[in-house]
């Protein structure tokens, strides 16, 4: 009988939800990461587009539906999405992704994100390392999740995830520029400028590649320079969150109080609420311009989101030195030394 069956009833076939044969849908697909690295709403329109073609040629597929779901997500990590719509449509994608594959590598990458977008770093780091011990070469996981590891003040394992990426994608701009996160991290600004200086270079449109370039600068005390790089960076991204923070940052650092403040725009201030980067920045300008009380309210935001970086915060970071000698300051960074001790292990 069971061999009667076998003449007629077909195998099953197990079916790659994540494989592209089309051609078409590939180029799409390649596309769409080159575009939502642009770090502009245009790029992150052209990059939706792409990926909504490709979708339409080969149906639900987990590598275009999760690429789907970062550049939703993306939106506002540049401002552009302070209620979280379209963040919430990143949850959806990755929703899509596991009702394709319960496992998926890409789909728990994509939790990560989402978390990390919202505001909460603490809980993105679980779906992110789970995604990597699933896949560990793609690209997007190890940088996401080395930023995040330097954020919570693993510097080393960030190098090492940062070294990864770069091996495995050398070729997007950004990955270029990661090890000197870690390296201004921990104080050593001057080494961290030939890496910002190479990215910028691979891309020198991108707005976030240039306001970067101004920021280094800024730390590594070449301050005409940085100048130029933001005024260029305001002159081609117009009224771009980017551009505003170039010019709060800028402003702060020679010491123009009022022109930081001006800088700080409630858009700027509305995306920041849940942006690290953007809390962090925010704080940072503050405190140059002499607003102890809002720039305390912004570190502790920043730490709420999840950075914990001890010896960055406590050491390394001399943007906040006006602020080191209130007892807020001190109580923030016990709770900081307390959770990053806990994270790292440090004795």
């Amino acid at each position: 009988v069971v061999k009667e069956l076998a003449q007629h009833v077909s195998r099953p076939v197990s079916v790659n939800k994540e494989k592209l044969d089309d051609s078409r849908a590939v180029e799409a697909y390649l596309k769409a990461r080159y575009e939502m690295w642009r770090f502009s709403e245009e790029g992150l329109q052209q990059a939706e587009r792409h990926l909504k073609n490709g979708l339409d040629l080969v149906g639900p597929n987990t590598r275009l539906l999760a690429t789907l779901g970062h550049v939703y997500a993306r939106y506002g990590e540049i401002g552009l999405d302070p209620k979280g719509e379209l963040l919430d449509k990143a949850g959806e994608c990755a929703k899509r992704v596991f009702a394709q594959d319960a496992n998926s590598s890409r789909g728990y990458a994509l939790l990560g994100v989402v978390k990390f977008h919202s505001g909460a770093l603490r809980e993105a780091r679980g779906p992110l390392e789970r995604a990597l011990d699933a896949n560990p070469n793609d690209p997007e996981t190890l940088t996401v999740l080395g930023y995040l590891y330097a954020l919570l003040g693993r510097n080393e394992q960030a190098l090492h995830l940062f070294s990864r990426a770069l091996a495995v994608d050398p070729l997007t701009p950004v990955n270029h520029c990661m090890p000197g996160f870690v390296a201004i991290l921990e104080g050593r600004n001057s080494d961290a400028l030939p890496q910002y200086r190479r990215f910028f270079e691979m891309d020198p449109y991108n707005p976030f590649a240039a306001w970067c370039m101004g920021y280094v600068l800024l730390r590594s005390g070449n301050i005409d320079e940085a100048s130029d790089v933001i005024g260029e960076l305001a002159a081609n991204h117009p009224g771009s969150i980017f551009g505003q923070l170039g010019d709060a940052i800028l402003s702060g650092v020679r010491g123009k109080k009022q022109a930081t403040l001006d800088a700080l725009s409630d858009e700027l201030r509305a995306a920041g609420r849940n942006s690290e980067l953007l809390s962090r920045e925010i704080t940072h300008s503050l405190a140059l311009a002499g607003e102890t009380d809002e720039a305390l309210d912004w570190l502790a935001n920043t730490v709420r989101i999840g950075n914990i970086n001890y010896p960055f915060w406590a050491r390394h970071n001399e943007w906040v030195d006006s602020i080191r000698s209130s007892k807020r300051f001190d109580a923030i960074m016990r709770d900081v030394e307390r959770e990053w001790l806990s994270v790292t292990g440090t004795a």
